[in-house]
């Protein structure tokens, strides 16, 4: 997909996906290009305490609509569990002289974040989601 494809679909269907979380209130705004990791397909930095995120997407990533749809719904899912990210920074304050140890701890809350998203998303397939989007 081009990228003003990917954006056209995005805006049609954000709205949707945003009233299916319960994130309606959020302020979420797109950006497109290359990760910074090669095997990422999209990222999601998303703030909590003011109910904003920044989604990007790499277009070069993205083979048609349906795929885009469940990387948006995937990215989105992160906003859902961005409270965690409270606990990661805690635990670095408390191990602010131990790089090891908090590497370690990084990593887990990483693999754990991305398994409860992913397990977010497997629920909401089996829901029929997609009746939420425009497709």
């Amino acid at each position: 997909m081009d990228q003003s494809d990917i954006e056209r679909t995005v805006d049609e269907n954000i709205n949707g996906i945003k009233k299916l979380l319960g994130l309606e209130k959020w302020e979420i705004v797109f950006a497109y290009g290359e990760m910074d990791d090669d095997s990422f397909e999209a990222s999601c930095l998303a703030r909590v305490e003011y109910s904003e995120a920044v989604i990007t997407i790499d277009p070069n990533h993205i083979t048609d609509s349906k795929h885009l749809l469940r990387v948006l719904l995937h990215e989105c899912c992160h906003c859902l569990t961005a409270t965690f990210e409270t606990y990661k920074f805690a635990v670095a304050r408390l191990l602010l002289n131990d790089k090891k140890s908090f590497d370690a701890i990084d990593e887990m809350y990483s693999r754990a974040n991305e398994e409860v998203v992913c397990g977010i998303c497997h629920i909401l397939e089996g829901i029929h989601w997609q009746k939420y989007c425009k497709k």
